[in-house]
């Protein structure tokens, strides 16, 4: 009995020490955050390490420190409100404990002036936006960041400047409340005259305006503003459900710019456009706009029973005024439009079921979602499997997609036919409401070694990895892959498409504004293509260049 429980034992033991000897050895990280201009530490920063999605808060020196970490190449950042670290990459090597890492917060910049009118008086509540211009979905937009409000005396002051990046200013002053009929005089010579709005420079289009371009933590002044006087328009019309009139509520805003994410930022404003309530004739009229391109929303809310804050109908309305008004615009919202979809392997499925989900998250490209439309925003699928959006407005729509199995890639990704990847999906706006999600497992990995002119590695140093066939700078930004070396000067990409690409090493920032996109467009051509075979990897060293 003896012998039996020692030989159990003795088993028990030299399993566990095997299970011990199994075991990956661990890492660690740890660091500081900084004030990139005096140094001094910046407390009660969140610190995130990708992947793995674990978070640490940064102490009263800064510091911070990962713990148990498996050797992996990961992604460090720090963030607190609108205030974010540059991004690092780590490569950890088993029980590697990787100190040192400095993760500098570059200062917000402030943006401080007046807004005046033609004879020097101040334009009193008149709004100021900071504008950013981004390629987005496929297009350029001039996207609202920020935005400020004048005094009784006309000054202003925009906070929150990200420095380094081009700005557009843009000042306006319009009612935000608006009557369902407006009282303005029918009669246009007997209607006084409107502001105007005007970029800091004067221009009344963005092409023309003026750029500003703050320095960490700098206060710019003398950004002012004269707006000045102009005649005044009108738009009339009726909002409909189906052949009757519909009680309602109406927006107006600019076309450009406009609310929403802005890709250069990594963030998203939304700012509440001028509105008003229709009565039960459904019948609007608008005064008071400037010549202009401009979007008229509509909504038309639930019954009592359905949930009467709740919107069961709605629209988006272009219309453009020049030199006249518009009269007898008939708007008709429709309700929420299902839509199906589902995720493919390309070729033969794995062997082995593929455990994880695939995920996907549709956003309004210019608004926020409505009070119980949000939940419609969220879906998922098993791999390969269906999935819905129990129904989404006929409006502009962005789709991020997140979940691919580490062995695949992102082959494809349609609505109705249409990549969903270079621009906006509008239920509703083709026959076929259906989505499909294609995934290739015949990807390849690039491997790159970012050098100086000696052959001497180096750290931390911004990467592009751009497709050498793309056709435009739109499209460029829709796909660019933005990554840096790690503290040996490597860096590895996840699984890529078959097919040549660009790779390029820059020592100067690299983000997803429009003039970031447009440098790296015109440089790509300077760079060697290398060709990336199916299931294959791909090693490149490349000197750094200049995209400036």
């Amino acid at each position: 009995m003896k012998t039996r429980l020692f030989c159990i034992l003795a088993l028990v033991c030299i399993v566990a020490a095997r299970a011990q000897e199994n075991q990956t050895p661990k890492c660690s990280i740890s660091g500081s955050v900084e004030d990139s201009l005096s140094h001094q530490p910046m407390e009660a920063f969140n610190v995130t390490l990708s992947p793995g999605h674990k978070s640490v808060v940064s102490d009263a020196k800064g510091n911070f420190e990962f713990k148990d970490v498996d050797p992996e190449t990961y992604h460090l950042v720090a963030r607190l409100q609108f205030l974010a670290s540059s991004e690092k990459i780590v490569s950890l090597t088993c029980s590697q404990d990787l100190s040192g890492i400095r993760l500098k917060v570059d200062p917000m910049g402030i943006i401080v002036g007046t807004v005046m009118d033609e004879n020097g008086e101040p334009v009193v509540n008149a709004e100021v936006d900071l504008v950013a211009r981004d390629y987005y979905r496929g297009k350029l937009r001039y996207i609202l960041v920020s935005t400020a409000q004048a005094n009784d005396k006309g000054d202003y002051s925009l906070n929150r400047v990200r420095p380094g990046y081009k700005y557009l200013v843009y000042a306006s002053r319009r009612e935000r409340k608006l009557d369902a009929i407006s009282k303005v005089p029918a009669n246009p010579k007997l209607r006084k005259n409107v502001f105007e709005p005007a970029y800091f420079g004067g221009a009344d289009r963005p092409e023309g305006a003026q750029v500003l371009i703050l320095r960490p933590g700098e206060r710019r002044e003398g950004v002012d503003f004269k707006l000045r006087r102009t005649q005044g328009w009108c738009i009339d019309g009726v909002i409909q459900e189906g052949a009757e009139p519909a009680e309602a509520l109406f927006q107006i805003a600019e076309s450009q710019p406009h609310s929403g994410f802005s890709p250069s930022t990594e963030g998203a404003m939304f700012k509440m456009p001028p509105s008003g309530h229709t009565g039960k004739d459904g019948k609007f009229r608008i005064c008071d706009l400037h010549p202009g391109e401009y979007a008229v929303t509509t909504v038309v809310f639930g019954s009592q029973s359905s949930g009467a804050d709740i919107p069961s109908m709605f629209a988006v309305t272009e219309a453009s005024i020049t030199d006249g008004d518009i009269h007898d615009l008939r708007i008709a919202p429709r309700p929420r439009i299902p839509i199906l979809g589902e995720v493919v392997w390309d070729g033969p499925a794995p062997s082995q079921p593929v455990q994880g989900e695939i995920h996907l998250f549709v956003q309004p490209i210019g608004r926020p979602g409505w009070k119980g439309e949000n939940e419609s925003f969220n879906a998922k699928s098993q791999i390969p499997g269906q999935f819905s959006f129990p129904g989404l407005f006929m409006d502009e729509y962005n789709v991020r997609i997140w979940g691919v199995p580490s062995d695949s890639y992102l082959k494809e990704a349609t609505y109705s036919g249409t990549s969903m990847l270079s621009a906006p999906i509008v239920p509703g706006s083709r026959g076929d409401s259906t989505m499909r999600i294609v995934l290739g497992r015949d990807g390849g990995v690039i491997q790159a070694k970012v050098v100086d002119k000696d052959g001497q590695a180096i750290p931390d140093t911004s990467l592009v990895i751009m497709a050498a066939d793309v056709a435009s700078p739109a499209l460029l930004a829709d796909s660019i892959i933005r990554a840096s070396s790690d503290q040996n000067g490597a860096y590895t990409s996840g699984r890529l498409a078959p097919g040549k690409y660009v790779v390029i090493a820059t020592d100067s920032s690299v983000d997803f504004s429009a003039d970031c996109i447009d440098k790296l467009w015109a440089i790509r051509n300077k760079a060697q293509p290398i060709e990336l075979a199916p299931n294959g990897s791909a090693s490149v060293t490349v000197e750094l260049t200049s995209i400036n």
